[in-house]
């Protein structure tokens, strides 16, 4: 039986989708992002893109947006070839391989390539997290405030879940949130994964649809969540 109560994550998904402001920016990430991206796109367009709709605080640390940007762009074939390794159904049946190409790119994402350790000081994990997501949709989990706060509610008392804790320790963590949503997904039945999709497709507005992946509909669902408590930023 999954963690996941299904008719709440049912209303979520809907609430998100018929949300105007909500639903516009998730649309701009499809659009503009990963694979699904023009290659008119540049690298340049899509960090500030998903820093600025998701607010993933980068602002605060001066010249990061700029080495975020060169580390991407130093970094592109290394991220194109490690996600083109992976295969679709990876972090259902095989999270090790997600958690291999993640340390892997993580640092690109959060701007370390080709600089020395007296820049790593400062890790934008939740804007790595987004990043690599929209490459594939359907490998990388986000972490942020709003779904960890779901999630570390959702495994309250429940021990054979993987401990997400209510405040970030940093990209260290990022294997549980790849092991939790590998053992979410698998605890899915077949007819819970077709419901979810389907919600999610025919609930978004009819000239605007896009095929989600799981992995993108379980993030709505909860962002959502953790979007409807106090104190819970991107």
């Amino acid at each position: 039986m999954s963690i996941l109560d299904i008719s709440a994550a049912i209303i979520a998904i809907r609430q998100f989708n018929e949300d105007v402001e909500t639903f516009a920016m998730d649309l701009l990430a499809y659009r503009h992002l990963g694979l699904a991206a023009s290659q008119k796109v540049t690298i340049a367009e899509q960090v500030i893109l998903l820093d600025r709709l998701w607010a993933t605080q980068m602002f605060w640390k001066s010249g990061q947006v700029k080495r975020v940007i060169q580390s991407i762009e130093a970094g592109e074939g290394r991220i194109l070839a490690v996600c083109g390794a992976l295969r679709d159904h990876s972090l259902e049946t095989s999270p090790a391989e997600v958690t291999a190409a993640a340390k892997r790119l993580l640092p690109i994402a959060m701007g370390h390539f080709g600089t020395d350790e007296s820049e790593r000081r400062y890790s934008p994990y939740s804007f790595a997290t987004k990043y690599l997501h929209w490459t594939t949709r359907r490998h990388f989990p986000i972490m942020d405030s709003r779904a960890r706060l779901a999630i570390f509610q959702l495994i309250q008392g429940k021990d054979d879940w993987p401990r997400i804790e209510r405040e970030s320790p940093g990209p260290e963590d990022y294997p549980l949130w790849i092991d939790f949503y590998s053992q979410l997904i698998r605890s899915l039945t077949a007819e819970d994964r077709e419901n979810l999709l389907a919600i999610d497709y025919d609930t978004q507005p009819r000239d605007q649809r896009c095929e989600s992946t799981l992995l993108r509909v379980l993030d709505k669902v909860f962002y959502w969540w953790g979007s409807t408590e106090p104190g819970a930023d991107s």
